[in-house]
């Protein structure tokens, strides 16, 4: 239960910080105005890598493999941008490394007995045996 509590802090404070260091790029890239393509790096790279950070964490969490995904290439795409920082490369590391010891654990967890049960047999296809149309 801590490591879930931890996720979920951890995946807000770096989703939060990531976007909200792209809108703070892209304030300074519009006054400077460099040219669209240092705008478009910051942006797409800290506003995108936090939006999939969160999106992983929170809206995909019932997939747990989407879910890694979605975070690993958060982390790694707003890690380039931020690598200066030091401190967010390793906490997407830690993000990541978390993220996917609880993939592991939910793809351990054992099935059901009703699925386990089910597997495997197939059933009765009764729609054709009973249709109006089936010949005699």
């Amino acid at each position: 239960m801590k490591r879930a509590l931890l996720i979920v802090r951890l995946a807000w404070f770096l989703g939060g910080v990531f976007i909200l260091m792209g809108l703070a790029e892209f304030v300074v890239r519009i006054r400077d105005f460099d040219g669209i393509w240092p705008i478009a790096f910051w942006v797409v790279t800290l506003c995108g890598g936090g939006t999939m950070i969160l999106v992983g964490t929170f809206v995909v969490r019932d997939r747990p493999w989407q879910s890694f995904a979605l975070v690993a290439g958060g982390g790694v795409i707003a890690s380039v941008a931020s690598a200066w920082t030091l401190l967010l490369p390793l906490l997407a590391v830690t993000l990541v490394v978390l993220t996917l010891k609880r993939t592991h654990e939910a793809l351990a967890e054992p099935v059901s007995r009703t699925r386990r049960r089910d597997r495997g047999r197939r059933r009765p296809n009764t729609a054709r045996r009973n249709s109006p149309r089936a010949a005699p």
